[in-house]
């Protein structure tokens, strides 16, 4: 039997999310991290897109970082990362982590 799928918010990213995205990155990763002031460079980019996966009631449980060259029709991910506690619930990396499907149409520019 598998575990219950669970529901995500697809959302973007905001400044208040600085913590949790923090608190997300340092349990992903055991090195080569963004630090607090990249999250927050990035947060505030106009070439880039930070995604969040929201469980409700509204806490983040992953993020995708999208950047974006300018002229350019195509992002890159550059970062994705699941909070640990949130893995193996059944959702998916489809699910479980927002990506470049889910990222908001944007002009060439």
């Amino acid at each position: 039997m598998t575990a219950p799928v669970r529901a995500f918010a697809i959302r973007s990213g905001a400044a208040g999310d600085l913590p949790r995205l923090v608190e997300i990155e340092d349990g992903a990763f055991a090195g080569d991290r963004l630090s607090r002031r990249a999250l927050a460079r990035h947060l505030q980019s106009p070439t880039a897109v930070l995604l969040v996966a929201a469980a409700p009631p509204d806490r983040a449980v992953a993020y995708a970082l999208l950047l974006f060259r300018a002229g350019a029709r195509r992002a890159r991910l550059y970062s994705l990362a699941v909070d640990p506690e949130a893995r193996g619930g059944g959702g998916g990396g489809a699910r479980a982590a927002p990506g470049p499907a889910r990222a908001p149409r944007r002009r060439a520019g």
